[in-house]
């Protein structure tokens, strides 16, 4: 067998989980909100795609109860060992995890009954295929639910990084955050891959912190392992990059130092057809 070479979401592993213990109170909203549009409830099969740390994953699991099912899909191992790691903690035995890049999605015809992604659908590199496999997965009536960032700016817990990256001629990822910003994009897409009664509706996420120098220090938790041209530059090159974000995130501190970043989201459902 041919060994597993870490990619930059296994170098991130660890970080996605010290931040998503700092962003809980702010995500785990969004999970809620992705249950209600699946239409999920006690006994279901749920896949989700892009599972990462095991969001929405864990929160179904609780929906779905001793009688559902849920399979958390990835293509990072290392994501998917600290999620089952994350499932033992809670108790939760309803959960298988699979390696899996969402681009081969590869369930049988009608064997599911809710699809969720968190902020994944973007980074699929042929996203009507994908959205066509998920569709076919779906039993005849059941909900694709999905949740993708809004337009650059009004999504300042990305673009303030974002824009001093640009400032100290940093290359973008190729993971592009805002790639479905668009929500005529989404449906039409979704409708491309043989949805019907698509609705994509906004949403803002109020993330704050305490102050700028902690809004930093999670910027820098959970990116500096995938900034891999920064981290080639001399150390005063790097304290002057996150210097500057400082600097960039200012703007945002309130009166009492807290740091208001809210960040517009995307929120769809698609059915497959009865």
């Amino acid at each position: 067998m041919e060994d597993h070479k870490p990619n930059a979401w296994d170098l991130a592993a660890e970080a996605f989980l010290k931040i998503s213990e700092m962003d809980e109170p702010f995500d785990e909203p969004v999970n809620d909100r992705l249950i209600e549009l699946a239409e999920i409830d006690t006994g279901h099969t749920v896949v989700d795609v892009a599972t990462g740390i095991g969001d929405p994953a864990l929160s179904v699991a609780q929906r779905v109860g001793p009688a559902g099912r849920v399979i958390a899909t990835d293509q990072s191992t290392a994501m998917l060992a600290i999620a089952e790691q994350r499932a033992r903690e809670r108790g939760l035995t309803n959960i298988e995890f699979r390696q899996l890049d969402a681009n081969a999605y590869d369930f049988a015809d009608a064997t599911i009954d809710a699809v969720v992604c968190r902020w994944g659908l973007m980074f699929l590199s042929d996203l009507t295929d994908a959205l066509g496999r998920m569709q076919c997965s779906l039993k005849p009536g059941r909900v694709l639910a999905a949740v993708t960032w809004g337009e650059a700016d009004k999504v300042p817990l990305i673009s303030i990084r974002r824009s001093v990256m640009r400032a100290f001629d940093l290359p973008k990822s190729p993971n592009d955050p805002f790639r479905l910003s668009s929500a005529a994009t989404l449906k039409d897409t979704a409708v491309a891959a043989g949805f019907q009664e698509v609705e994509v509706t906004r949403a803002v996420v109020p993330y704050e912190y305490p102050s700028v120098d902690a809004f930093v220090e999670e910027q820098r938790i959970a990116h500096e392992s995938r900034l891999t041209a920064l981290l080639a530059r001399p150390p005063a090159q790097q304290a002057e990059f996150w210097r500057a974000l400082g600097a960039a995130t200012e703007p945002y501190a309130g009166s009492d130092g807290v740091v208001r970043v809210p960040s517009e989201i995307l929120l769809m459902a698609a059915r497959r057809r009865g």
